[in-house]
């Protein structure tokens, strides 16, 4: 019994298995702030997700309305844009971040191919 609790604290620490591999545990509304992007994503328990992006460019504000499915796998969060209003878009587009931390509250990610780490906080219901 002792070695297979082993085993399995081995895995969860060796492989990502955790409770954030579920996209249960991502449901909810999530909402980030950058210097020049803010959004909101509201996130089903199957994973598909509704948001609005609004971005900062000199003294414009762009606002975009997305829809597309995330998915927690192996530690990494595998989100795929499906719909964009900019028609203008390359659809479907498939982004990947390792997630540094996960709480009921917050999920702080590391987007493949960025220097900065971006944090979602959960608005409370």
């Amino acid at each position: 019994m002792k070695a297979s609790l082993v085993s399995l604290s081995l895995c969860y620490l060796l492989a990502g298995c955790s409770r954030h591999d579920s996209s249960q545990s991502i449901s909810g509304t999530w909402v980030f702030d950058g210097s020049a992007r803010h959004g909101i994503n509201t996130v089903s328990r199957d994973g598909s997700y509704t948001g609005r992006v609004w971005t900062t460019n000199s003294d414009q504000v762009l606002e975009s309305v997305i829809e597309g499915r995330w998915e927690v796998r192996d530690g990494v969060l595998v989100d795929t844009m499906l719909k964009h209003s900019d028609t203008n878009a390359v659809l479907p587009t498939t982004l990947r971040a390792r997630i540094i931390k996960h709480s009921d509250q917050e999920l702080v990610l590391q987007w493949d191919g960025m220097d900065n780490t971006a944090v979602l906080r959960k608005e409370a219901k």
